[in-house]
């Protein structure tokens, strides 16, 4: 098989991914403690929720069967390890349950992406996964996935990007992985966010992060050749960005905030027809990474400067031997000409439509994009429920 079929196949584990974490969350009211009652309270809510999508009888029974088989595992995890089910317990008793704890403790978020990439043809090594920014159990960096008879590649994953959104059944979830030959993703050495600059084909040769805002802006504007009133700037809804839509708005730009999930605000920035020119602001630096394999098929720019959180993290980077003063381009982020992203969407969003239960499937969109041709391909899919049950078994048996 050509290499690029095989990285094309590897994208499939989005999708196993997604089918199990296309439902939105929910409060566990005060019955947290026991856990057939919980069983009972969470199959109610699931109930209610299948009714609103019109879910026939028959979806009903396997997506009930699927809920099964989680918490089962939930079960197991809370018995072999006492400090997680009481953590698990509080967040299932709180009004507002934190969503990124719960997916922390409850691994099913990311195995089934981890069991298909483990049937695909490569000697991939995660440089840039879930591990210890969001404390995930797999995933995590330098973790070996694949049969180990292919290409050797870095591997890039981010099974959700925007786990808020997926758990409050908000727009724009995407689950996201991409691939580069060995060697050549940038590693952050732990710096886990940076302060990022996205423009398609367009602007890509007139913008540069170090001039102002207004600035910037008006070279976008210009590069389009559109009025800057027309211009719009997507940006992560945080207070660490009040100074940057201040200056956005004096510029007499537009501002689209979006909750979570810039890797898919940074895409449409580089690509037509959705209505945003760029993406500016501090968001993930794992998510920088995989945009910028993205990018380089869509001929875009992404510049990134490092930005550490606090003292200990900027001593990481120096004794690193980073420079936390560099704008690093899409080339150092990324220095291989050969990568491949796969993105499917969880929720519906600007980039792609998400999840939908009809007719007995399952169905799903996700876009895959190839660097070295500059191919991007839209892939409409429908899935049976039960084939996919195998992928919620057993994992120690796998």
């Amino acid at each position: 098989m050509k290499t690029q079929n095989k990285f094309l196949v590897a994208g499939t584990a989005l999708v196993a991914f997604v089918l199990l974490t296309g439902f939105r969350g929910g409060g566990w009211g005060g019955h947290g403690r026991d856990p057939e009652r919980v069983k009972q309270f969470v199959t109610a809510r699931l109930d209610d929720r299948l009714e609103s999508l019109h879910a026939t009888d028959a979806q009903k029974k396997e997506i009930q069967g699927l809920k099964d088989g989680l918490f089962t595992d939930g079960q197991r995890l809370f018995t072999d390890n006492q400090d997680a089910r009481q953590e698990a317990l509080a967040q299932w008793d709180a009004e507002k349950p934190d969503a990124t704890r719960v997916h922390a403790l409850v691994d099913a978020r990311v195995d089934a992406m981890r069991a298909f990439m483990d049937t695909v043809s490569m000697d991939g090594t995660v440089v840039i996964g879930e591990g210890e920014k969001d404390e995930a159990p797999m995933l995590f960096n330098g973790e070996q996935v694949g049969d180990g008879s292919g290409a050797a590649v870095d591997v890039a994953v981010d099974p959700i990007d925007g786990t808020r959104l997926t758990a409050m059944g908000y727009n724009n979830a995407l689950s996201v992985f991409a691939v580069a030959e060995r060697g050549t993703m940038f590693d952050p050495s732990a710096v886990f966010y940076m302060d990022k600059l996205v423009v398609g084909p367009e602007a890509a040769d007139f913008v540069d992060m170090r001039l102002p805002v207004k600035q910037n802006v008006n070279l976008v504007a210009k590069a389009l050749d559109k009025p800057v009133s027309q211009v719009t700037v997507c940006v992560l809804d945080r207070p660490r960005h009040e100074g940057l839509v201040k200056e956005i708005r004096q510029a007499g730009a537009r501002v689209k905030f979006i909750l979570d999930g810039d890797v898919a605000g940074a895409i449409a920035a580089a690509r037509p027809g959705t209505g945003v020119d760029m993406m500016m602001g501090i968001g993930g630096t794992p998510e920088g990474i995989v945009t910028a394999c993205a990018i380089k098929a869509t001929g875009g720019i992404i510049q990134g400067r490092l930005a550490p959180t606090d003292d200990a993290e900027k001593q990481k980077a120096l004794d690193a031997g980073l420079d936390l003063d560099a704008v690093l381009t899409t080339n150092e982020l990324v220095t291989s000409d050969h990568c491949y992203f796969a993105a499917t969407g969880i929720t519906d969003g600007d980039l792609l439509r998400g999840v939908r239960f009809a007719d007995g499937r399952v169905h799903t969109q996700s876009i895959v994009m190839r660097s070295s041709s500059g191919t991007v391909r839209t892939v409409d899919a429908e899935h049976d429920v039960k084939k996919w049950s195998k992928w919620l078994g057993d994992r120690d048996a796998r």
